[in-house]
Parts: structure tokens; sequence; C-alpha cells
């Protein structure tokens, strides 16, 4: 109309396109094609990381959330990986925009963590801000001569060793004993199945 055309599209991936027009021409007018650029940019990203704790015990399991939005809407895919200053603890996937990543090996002392978004072809890549952790020593003192069902830990639990190794009747396996409170409990996992043994 008046000699103009417009289209109006929003499915172009981020990056360079070359754009062709056709005019197929008339009775009156030759036909003609003209070529444009245009160049569509990734939509901004931010990266908020949330834990479970802002302190915690050696040996408690950390949680980790990552959860990455824009302004300019739609849900990000691609991976977050979770730092703890510049050492990388693991790598996830987003799933509907969050990451969840859990350990249990952060030493004693304070954590800077943080979470970085590596993008995807929609979203650019951003960084959390720094969740700090403090990790405090364990006293786990006398839980001694732990026992259930063959499993045994003759030696007692010492300060801040979170977890000992115990010998299993009949080999069903590596047996891990982990302290949880001073004089209380501990619990057992064995080939990965939880149990809670107390002392005798």
């Amino acid at each position: 109309m008046d000699g103009t055309a417009e289209l109006s599209v929003s499915s172009l991936s981020a990056g360079f396109h070359m754009i062709k027009a056709v005019y197929n021409g008339d009775n009156h007018y030759e036909a003609s094609s003209y070529y444009g650029e245009q160049t569509v940019d990734l939509k901004s990203s931010s990266t908020l990381l949330t834990g479970n704790e802002s302190e915690t015990q050696l040996g408690d399991p950390v949680t980790l959330t990552a959860e990455v939005s824009s302004l300019d809407h739609g849900t990000a895919t691609g991976s977050v990986i979770f730092l703890d200053g510049n050492e990388q603890l693991g790598q996830v996937q987003l799933s509907e925009g969050q990451a969840t990543y859990t350990t249990s090996e952060l030493g004693v002392g304070v954590h800077n963590l943080n979470a970085a978004y590596a993008g995807d072809d929609t979203f650019s890549d951003s960084v959390s801000d720094i969740y700090s952790l403090q990790v405090n020593p364990r006293t786990n003192a006398k839980l001694s001569r732990l026992k259930l069902q063959g499993i045994s830990v003759e030696q007692e639990f010492e300060p801040n060793v979170a977890s000992y190794s115990a010998a299993v009747d009949n080999a069903v396996g590596q047996v891990t004993v982990r302290a949880m409170a001073e004089d209380a409990k501990a619990t057992i996992a064995i080939n990965g199945l939880p149990g809670t043994v107390s002392p005798n």
C-alpha cells in the first residue's frame, strides 16, 4: 500500500542476518530485489545464587540453587557452573531456569561461592553475586564401637573428622560412617543406601 510493504518477525535467532526483499513486478514496474543487514543481539540474563545455610559444620550437606532470569522474558537453557572462588565444584543443566547443586565436601573456613551461567542461543552469559558460607569445625568426641549387622568401627570419632571407613562382614561393599552429632549418633551408607546406628 502506497508503494510500501512491512513484515514483522520475532523468530530470528541471535547473530547476523542477510535479509532479501523481492518485488515481482507488475504491468508498470520491473521486478527488483534488495538485500538488507540485520543483527539480532542475545537477550540479557541475570543469575541469582541462594543457599540453604549461611553457616554450617564440616561434612554437612550444603545445597546451592542458581536461578537464571531475564527482563526480556523467556526461559534460559544450558548449564550453570558452581564455583568456590576459582575452583569449579560442579556443572548442572538448567531445568525451567533453575539448577541445584549439593555438596558436603567443603573444608573448614569461609567459602566465597558463585554461579556462572554459560548462556545459550537466546540468552547471554551472566555471573551471580558472591554467596558467602562459613564452614565450622565439627566436634565428634567419643562415638565409639558402633555396630550394626556386622558393621563396626572400633576407633573413637575425633574432632573435625567427618567420616570414617568401616569393615563389613561378608564384604557387602564399602561402608562410610559419618559422625552427625557429639555423643549422639552417626549415619552409615552401605552401597549408597542410608541407615542410622547409635553407639553401644
